[in-house]
């Protein structure tokens, strides 16, 4: 049954060599932090076959009667044995699966278990009823009496289903206080070579929930189990079986109707949980827009900053132009100077040249020796 501490199981068992694969649902961390151990696939197809059967997990109060003339299709059942003989479990000699939904569909999956020659066993994970109620209050706002209705459903077609096999009866509160203990008994009862020293995965911390009383039963079926020394004989259990299916049977509207409220409600909070999470992506869209624009103006900011330092530098290149602009005119006014003196100095020599030219060569000889 859901919110039995078959998940606290299944790590034990896990963690003490029984294989339950790699590929888990999604772990939810008010839920179940470390994990539900429940394989993605296994899940998937047994949700699958519940949806062809009509049925839900939480609405399966007709499938006694839809069970027996099903036919399993081809491609789940392809699903099934491919899942069987995925890697994930290939290397392992003990593997386990564990989804409260093979309490109902057992029986297919066992004709499946035996078609590819594995041989299976069963542990049947007990928990009192009223923490079930309360857990599944907790998780999914189901009435009391919804839960007790599907604990009692979920508990008896366990046994029934799983009555041919090698089986052991576990309870929560057992595994609770003495793990080692449990493990130990589940590993001799099923003829399982393994061995449990020390808990691994349990930490009893973990049970949020303690039973009151009395106890929340539809038909006492919770007082019974935990007031017995040991597990119903199969007679009880079909007693009991036969028992709740009469009540189911009387009351069909109640059991429609409440039924339907559930789904109703769960559709209700999946479009609010719906609406959260657009909430926070439109939230988180906004931040990370706010990020970019606190970004960009940085970038500006540090933009700005280089421009000052380029105005800089221009002033000071253009500083540094004017002096060397006012150097050049400098050169070229003394230029000009030397250009005026050279000129004045070549037209006196260009006057005595004509002069020298003009005279004789004696009057210059007379110059010389004069």
């Amino acid at each position: 049954m859901h919110r039995s501490g078959t998940s606290a199981l299944s790590g034990e068992l896990d963690a003490q060599g029984v294989c339950f694969g790699d590929d888990f649902i999604q772990d939810i961390e008010a839920v179940n932090q470390k994990g539900f151990f429940e394989n993605r696939e296994l899940v998937a197809i047994n949700e699958e076959i519940l949806t062809e059967l009509g049925q839900s997990w939480f609405s399966c109060f007709d499938l006694h009667h839809r069970l027996g003339n099903y036919q399993l299709n081809e491609s789940l059942k392809q699903r099934m044995v491919g899942l069987l003989k995925s890697e994930q479990f290939a290397e392992h000699h003990y593997c386990g699966l564990k989804d409260p939904r093979l309490s109902l569909l057992l029986p297919i999956w066992l004709d499946v278990i035996n078609e590819i020659g594995d041989t299976a066993c069963a542990v049947v994970m007990n928990r009192d009823c009223s923490q079930v109620s309360r857990s599944l209050k907790t998780r999914d706002q189901m009435t009391p009496l919804h839960s007790q209705y599907l604990w009692e459903y979920y508990t008896i077609a366990a046994v029934e289903h799983s009555q041919n096999l090698a089986r052991i009866w576990v309870e929560h509160r057992h595994l609770m206080q003495d793990t080692v203990a449990v493990i130990n008994q589940i590993f001799a009862e099923l003829t399982i070579s393994l061995s449990c020293s020390a808990a691994q995965f349990v930490e009893p911390k973990i049970s949020r929930h303690t039973s009151v009383q009395p106890p929340l039963s539809v038909d006492s079926l919770n007082q019974r189990i935990a007031a017995a020394e040991a597990p119903l004989d199969d007679i009880q259990w079909q007693t009991e079986w036969q028992g709740l299916l009469d009540n189911i049977a009387a009351n069909p509207l109640f059991i429609a109707n409440m039924t339907e409220s559930f789904s109703r409600l769960n559709l209700a909070i999946a479009k609010s949980i719906e609406v959260g999470e657009m909430h926070d992506y439109a939230i988180s869209v906004i931040r990370e827009r706010d990020a970019k624009i606190q970004e960009l103006n940085h970038t500006i900011e540090e933009n700005g900053q280089y421009t000052s330092h380029c105005h800089d530098v221009i002033a000071e290149k253009d500083a540094g132009l004017a002096y060397y602009e006012q150097e050049t005119r400098d050169l070229k006014a003394q230029i000009e100077s030397l250009s005026e003196t050279t000129a004045a100095q070549q037209e006196q020599l260009d006057t005595q040249q004509i002069l020298l030219d003009k005279w004789p060569i004696k009057n210059i000889a007379k110059i010389f020796y004069k």
